[in-house]
């Protein structure tokens, strides 16, 4: 389950989910978690903040605040399952994808 959408400060697409937080890597699914550095794996919905002096995330899960220091570090290797098929900005209506 997805709870929040964010672009980091490299304008990386990171997905905060019940499974730590999904991010593109070189046009690959990759994951952080508890093994990354999270204090827990599940996110909380909008519980997202950059830090305003250097643009680290401050991530809210149910067990706490984690301070990801160096989120330009390469996340562990394992899928994280999400696949964005679509995206709405400010409620607008998105047109059908043809196939």
């Amino acid at each position: 389950m997805a709870y929040s959408l964010w672009f980091d400060a490299d304008q990386r697409l990171r997905i905060g989910t019940d499974h730590g937080i999904g991010v593109l890597e070189d046009g690959r699914p990759q994951q952080i978690d508890l093994i990354d550095g999270l204090i827990w794996n599940d996110t909380n919905a909008h519980a997202i903040f950059a830090d305003p002096d250097d643009g680290t995330p401050w991530i809210g899960t149910s067990t706490g605040l984690s301070h990801l220091l160096r989120p330009e570090a390469s996340p562990t290797a394992a899928s994280c399952g999400a696949k964005v098929l679509q995206a709405v900005l400010g409620g607008a209506r998105p047109e059908r994808p043809e196939r």
